[in-house]
Parts: structure tokens; sequence; C-alpha cells
């Protein structure tokens, strides 16, 4: 009996299901991935904010001013990239909060330096906070990093 070249039926089936089984381990970590580089790139924005606004504050001795919601402080422009501060996935507010308090019966005045993620994806800012060294806080979708801290 002369035999037929090609593959069997229950080969095919054998091959599908081992492609099957492979695919379903792999296709969920690929989304796992890509947040995670997500999450490295939006700490690296972070990362030159601070960096932007210790230059800025080694030149003037002051801190400069807020910023609105997707938008680059003024007097940061010249350090940072101008599209860094909105993303598809996130958008970058600088905080500059003056603080006031008494220090030995005068009154002073101190600054908390901050930087707020705010984005949708929740695993997005939950792996920001983790992969970041400052204290931080969550409120709804905002992911705040406070890098100055008067205390």
């Amino acid at each position: 009996m002369k035999r037929r070249e090609g593959f069997t039926i229950i080969e095919l089936l054998a091959s599908m299901t081992i492609i099957a089984i492979l695919a379903g381990i792999v296709v969920p970590k690929i989304g796992s991935f890509i947040t995670q580089a997500k999450a490295a790139a939006a700490v690296a924005a972070i990362r030159n904010v601070y960096d932007a606004v210790e230059l800025y504050h080694a030149n003037s001795d002051s801190f400069p001013p807020s910023g609105a919601m997707g938008q680059m402080p003024p007097a940061l422009k010249n350090d940072l990239d101008a599209n860094m501060f909105v993303t598809a996935d996130y958008e970058l507010q600088f905080m500059n909060w003056p603080f006031y308090q008494y220090t030995n019966g005068q009154l002073t005045e101190s600054n908390i330096i901050a930087v707020t993620l705010q984005t949708n994806d929740v695993q997005l800012g939950q792996l920001a906070m983790a992969k970041s060294g400052w204290m931080h806080f969550q409120w709804g979708n905002n992911y705040t990093f406070i890098f100055e801290w008067p205390f």
C-alpha cells in the first residue's frame, strides 16, 4: 500500500492543541508587559519633571509655579519636552503648594512639590506608584508623587 504524503487529522489536532495552550499562556502576559512598559515610561517622565524642577531650584533658589493638568509649566519649558505632559495613556500636572508653619515663633513658608499622573488605567497607576521611590497617594484616577516635603 502506498502511503500519501501530508499530515493526518490527529497530527493536525495535536499541533493546534499545543499552539492553543502556548497562546493561552503567552497572550495574557503580553498585556502585562505592555502595561509595565507604560508605567516605566510614566515614572521616567515624572523623573524628568523632578530633574527639571531641581535644576530650576538650583538656578533660581525658588520653585516654579504650578501648572494645569496636561500642560507644561512655562518655567520648565527649556528643560522638558513640550509633549511629555499629555500621552495617550496619561496626563501629568506639576504642582507647587505653599506650606506655612511656625518655626521658633516665626511664620515660615515651605513648598510641597509634586507631580500628579492622571489615568483611567488603574493598573498603570498602581504600577507607577510601585516603581517610584517617592511618597505618593491616590485619589480616584489621580496618582500624586511628592518630591519635596517640608517636614
